[in-house]
């Protein structure tokens, strides 16, 4: 699955050919998984696993990526644009006809639909590689290679792929395609199918420094394996490194190795071996050495923080003074990043408007240098997206001194930037100008909102913003930022009914683990809030974002949930535990449970969308609902539209921009 391509094995299709000296020859033909089609019983599926990357992994990785390869050309068009416009109905279709066959948790499901989504692009790809850019060897069309294809859609496809739009942006990753130093030669296997090769045979055991590298580091480090990746076998059977540059690298990799033995390199999350070796950062997206599947999140983890409450271990003095002086490096680093940019924005302006009076009173001549395009976004440093993302020239007011800095790419690509709202674009742009290291900024909890005092901060990654952004599921810290957003306009617009609860807090695993500590902070926090009409708690369990909203008085509880079904809410004992906990307004203890009511809520078509639906309930309770005695008829099924969902990522992303950068 790290490589593109369907996997070569003896489920496929073998038709023969007639060459032109008529002798008869065997083919590659279409993978067609016949032997997975053959009747079994209903219960008979086959066992897929994953490694801790999502992965596939064991005997049957192979059957599963040829499998999924199939469903998704079969089912999906090819002339649909991108994954987030194929229709949730046969998305949900290929995930039923894959659990028919292989043996899958529901868990796994937003993992299989993005290997679904990576299976559909490589097919695309390569129909355009080898149908259109150049002539294939064997068959005039694809129409001949795959049955489910016909004429008229293959006709359709290529002439989307003819159009200068796709020219241009089929140049453009030819070009970043040609500034890879460094290629690999895994072929269709990827980093997992090869495992099994290089444990046979390291490639690295031709090396002379191997014993120096591995008495150093773990065996599976990903610097080796990228090494492992870029090496050639030579007809004596040993390997060796043909690239020069790979070469260098593999040394500067020995060089920190030796650093680390002497103890003056310390490798910190992805800042390690293989991205000092390199010289270049890890951008969002997929990680070095490790495959398509596998993002910073999922191979680093999230940042580390101070570790609080029962599990926090001993912190040396040195260690404490380290990390002190560090949240102040950052404080007053940040409070000088934001006066500087308030002071350059002003300059700014005053530059935009001089250069827009000598744009006016110029001749028009090409030669004058003014920009070409008229509206004011050619001088728009905010909204000029340079063609070296890496790059740009930075101005010193005092001094009239001009820089070169390191900026970080853009969040998303180009044609999802186009999409988004303003605001979000904005976000989008200011992020780009944040230090090129930086991967998430610290966010401070107050304690009047969430109620609970040993969370002070929480760290936004910017990965999960940019899951926000291409409608990815959603990460707790997103849900929480606009929970703060919603504090702030109620606090604007004079709604004082509306209280709020932290869903990490209250998260099914968090009850599971720590029931105790949930039903302490529920009891303190209801105490808190017991005045409030409304009590918004977003509640996440197995996967799935829900909203509860507790009426304290009143002893009710609502859930609105996008993918309504019978569910055993694991928080329902422990709420109703603590309402009996809770001393009414007459003085005496509740004989009765809490009421829970499931009432009808927008339902969601997708598999992902729930943690947006859950803030667009948030957003409308504040804003149209705060007055209602209840909320029974409140809401409808509807699906909420696009433009409903793109309004809470603008309201998110203009509150981020204002309070949190």
């Amino acid at each position: 699955m790290a490589g593109a391509g369907d996997h070569t094995d003896p489920m496929v299709e073998e038709p023969s050919r007639q060459t032109e000296s008529n002798k008869v020859r065997k083919v590659r033909g279409a993978t067609t998984c016949n032997k997975m089609k053959k009747k079994k019983p209903d219960d008979e599926t086959m066992l897929i696993e994953f490694d801790n990357l999502n992965r596939p992994i064991g005997p049957n990785a192979r059957k599963y990526s040829n499998y999924l390869g199939i469903l998704v050309r079969t089912h999906i068009d090819i002339n649909i644009d991108k994954w987030s416009q194929v229709s949730s109905g046969v998305k949900e279709t290929v995930w039923y006809d894959l659990k028919k066959e292989f043996n899958i948790s529901d868990e796994e499901k937003s993992n299989i639909l993005e290997h679904a989504r990576k299976r559909w692009k490589d097919f695309k790809s390569r129909l355009v590689r080898e149908f259109i850019n150049k002539k294939h060897h064997i068959y005039s069309s694809p129409v001949e290679l795959y049955s489910f294809m016909t004429e008229q859609q293959w006709q359709k496809f290529v002439e989307n792929h003819q159009s200068e739009e796709f020219k241009a942006k089929s140049q453009k990753f030819r070009e970043l395609q040609a500034r890879n130093e460094h290629p690999h030669f895994l072929g269709p296997r990827g980093y997992v199918g090869m495992q099994a090769e290089w444990m046979k045979c390291d490639p690295l055991s031709s090396q002379s420094s191997c014993a120096a590298i591995t008495s150093t580091i773990a065996s599976n480090d990903r610097s080796l394996d990228w090494v492992r990746a870029r090496s050639k076998k030579s007809e004596d059977g040993s390997y060796y490194i043909p690239n020069e540059k790979t070469k260098g690298v593999f040394d500067r990799i020995v060089e920190k190795c030796e650093e680390i033995s002497q103890g003056s390199f310390q490798p910190n999350r992805q800042n390690d071996i293989l991205t000092s070796a390199i010289g270049t950062n890890e951008y969002g997206g997929y990680v070095r050495g490790v495959g398509v599947h596998a993002k910073i999140r999922d191979v680093f983890g999230k940042p580390d923080s101070i570790s609080r409450g029962k599990s926090a271990g001993v912190v040396s003095v040195s260690d404490l003074e380290e990390i002190v002086e560090k949240k102040i490096y950052e404080k007053v680093a940040e409070k000088i990043r934001k006066q500087t940019m308030e002071d350059m924005q002003s300059k700014l302006e005053i530059m935009q408007s001089q250069l827009e009076n000598m744009i006016k009173n110029a001749q028009a001549s090409p030669m004058v240098g003014t920009p070409i395009r008229s509206s004011c976004h050619s001088i728009d440093p905010l909204n000029n997206v340079q063609e070296n993302p890496k790059q740009t020239t930075m101005m010193n007011f005092e001094s009239g001194d001009q820089s070169t800095v390191e900026l970080r790419p853009l969040l998303v690509d180009d044609d999802t930037l186009q999409h988004l709202g303003d605001e979000s674009k904005k976000l989008v742009r200011h992020l780009k100008y944040l230090p090129s290291n930086l991967d998430y900024i610290d966010v401070d909890l107050e304690n009047a909102i969430f109620h609970h005092s040993h969370v002070e901060f929480i760290h936004v990654l910017f990965e999960d913003i940019k899951d926000m952004f291409t409608m990815q599921w959603l990460d707790v810290t997103i849900i929480q930022i606009f929970m703060l957003c919603l504090h702030r306009m109620c606090n604007r617009i004079g709604v004082t009914t509306i209280g709020f609860l932290c869903p990490r807090t209250i998260s099914r695993d968090n009850v599971v683990k720590n029931s105790d500590e949930v039903t302490q902070y529920l009891l303190h926090a209801l105490d808190q809030l017991k005045d409030r009409k409304f009590i918004l708690a977003p509640y996440h369990q197995e996967n799935h974002w829900m909203l509860l909203v507790i009426f304290v008085q009143s002893r009710k509880v609502y859930v609105l949930d996008s993918r309504a079904c019978k569910r055993e809410l694991e928080i329902k004992p422990t709420l109703n535990v603590v309402f009996r906990s809770v001393v009414n307004l007459g003085g005496r203890r509740p004989k009765n449970n809490v009421a829970w009511d499931e009432i009808e809520s927008p339902q969601q078509p997708g598999g992902v969308e729930c943690g947006y639906y859950v803030m667009r309930y948030m957003y409308e309770i504040c804003t149209l609902y705060s007055d209602f005695e209840h909320l029974d008829t409140a809401f409808d099924a509807k699906p909420y539209s696009q433009e409903q969902i793109d309004e809470i990522c603008e309201v998110w992303s203009k509150y981020f921009i204002e309070e949190c950068i």
